[in-house]
């Protein structure tokens, strides 16, 4: 029998539907296969899964069990996929009903299994949330621990599950889980530390203040960030403009002293790939950075995150630094950093090169020297697309260049002399 569950995919900071397609063969040997090009955590749901179901007091089938991520081409990574693929197994075993009073084909399921059939933490519940809302999804299940960040986007049913049995009673409709409120302002401030779609945290210290801090090392869609970082903030906003305690005691949730130390290498070794999924022209394109797969990228980033935390450490730093709130203090191991710098990281460098200059014998130079296409008449490019190289730098003034050289050039003035400055200290 065959079953299909909704979740998604987080690739940097954007979200993809993907569709759990659980079979469960009457014939074959026994076993459970997962494809679609998974990653070694999600191969490793196979194990939480089938321990989870069990101990759950629920029947893991003896049988042949295939599951397929699908797209098959598009990369998944991480536990989140551990709770659509029980519930596919369930379903494809016969022990849940497409049938039943929940309309399954509605909902997304997202969230990692402990091995008891609790649920557990999970990030990436945020950009979740936002992608439900936009596509004006029904419904979308949750880990308890991490419910929070789903309860700050409105316009959808976000429903919290404790336990896999709590999720197969509201299934079934023996208990029904209430659809999750909406965070108020209160229990903003009483919380913690909240972690917020793997690319961001916060911290309330009592009473005192509010801190929101973002860190980015690597970024599919410059945009795109932008746009959801602004989501983010208003969100925060909304509920701090209705907080009575700042109200009273009239104060703003930017009074509190804070720094960020970003650390990147201008120019990594990683490599990754772009590919077509179809013949369609508006279909989007399978994109793969492959961020921090070289060693000498992952060294970097190592070697940047303990300079930092020497620098803040020195005495002209360290009297102003109350507390570290990424990566945390516990956090000391190059696994457990390498970690961090996967989960919170996105790109600073800036693209370039799609269009850059080299001599007509380079089959991949787009223009020559004077900017002009090669083999069309008329037309010249005159942007950060020529450089042919990825700078070491901000690439505003570089651009800003290359217009002023154009302008030049196709005005027929002469190019400047070659002129020494004589720079001095």
């Amino acid at each position: 029998m065959l079953a299909k569950i909704a979740s998604i995919a987080n690739i940097g900071l954007e979200t993809v539907p993907v569709t759990v397609e659980v079979d469960v063969a009457e014939s074959g040997f026994p076993g459970f296969t997962i494809v679609g090009l998974a990653s070694k955590a999600v191969e490793e749901a196979r194990e939480r899964v089938k321990t989870a179901i069990i101990n759950s007091g629920l029947e893991f089938p003896s049988k042949k069990i295939t599951v397929n991520l699908a797209p098959a081409d598009l990369p998944k990574d991480g536990a989140a996929y551990d709770l659509p693929i029980a519930v596919g197994v369930l379903l494809a075993s016969g022990q849940l009903s497409m049938d039943s009073k929940i309309n399954l084909a509605r909902v997304y399921f997202y969230g990692e299994l402990s091995l008891d059939g609790m649920l557990r933490p999970t990030r990436g519940i945020l950009l979740l949330a936002l992608f439900a809302q936009k596509k004006r999804l029904s419904e979308i299940v949750v880990p308890f621990p991490s419910a929070n960040e789903a309860s700050m986007v409105t316009g959808i049913k976000k429903l919290a599950v404790k336990t896999l049995p709590q999720l197969v009673r509201h299934i079934t409709g023996q208990k029904i889980i209430s659809p999750l409120k909406r965070t108020s302002a209160k229990k903003l401030k009483e919380e913690k530390n909240l972690s917020f779609a793997g690319f961001g945290g916060s911290a309330v210290k009592g009473n005192e203040y509010l801190s929101i801090d973002f860190n980015y090392f690597e970024l599919l869609d410059i945009e795109q960030a932008r746009n959801l970082i602004v989501q983010i903030a208003q969100l925060f906003l909304k509920n701090l403009n209705s907080n009575e305690y700042l109200q009273k005691n009239n104060e703003s949730p930017y009074n509190y002293p804070g720094m960020t130390c970003g650390v990147w290498r201008h120019r990594p070794d990683s490599r990754g790939f772009v590919r077509l999924r179809s013949g369609d022209v508006f279909e989007d394109p399978v994109i793969q950075p492959n961020y921090l797969q070289d060693p000498r990228d992952q060294q970097g980033l190592l070697d940047g995150i303990h300079l930092a935390r020497r620098l803040l450490r020195t005495p002209e730093l360290a009297k102003f630094v109350d507390s570290e709130t990424l990566p945390g203090p516990a956090t000391v191991g190059d696994a457990d950093l390498l970690d961090f710098a996967r989960s919170y990281g996105v790109s600073s460098y800036h693209p370039n090169g799609t269009a850059h200059m080299g001599p007509a014998s380079d089959p991949t130079a787009v223009v020559d020297d004077q900017l002009r296409v090669h083999g069309l008449q008329g037309l010249r490019i005159a942007d950060s697309s020529v450089i042919p190289s990825i700078p070491s730098a901000n690439i505003c003034a570089a651009t800003m260049m290359i217009g002023e050289k154009a302008a030049d050039m196709i005005r027929g003035r002469a190019p400047l002399k070659a002129t020494d400055l004589q720079l001095t200290a």
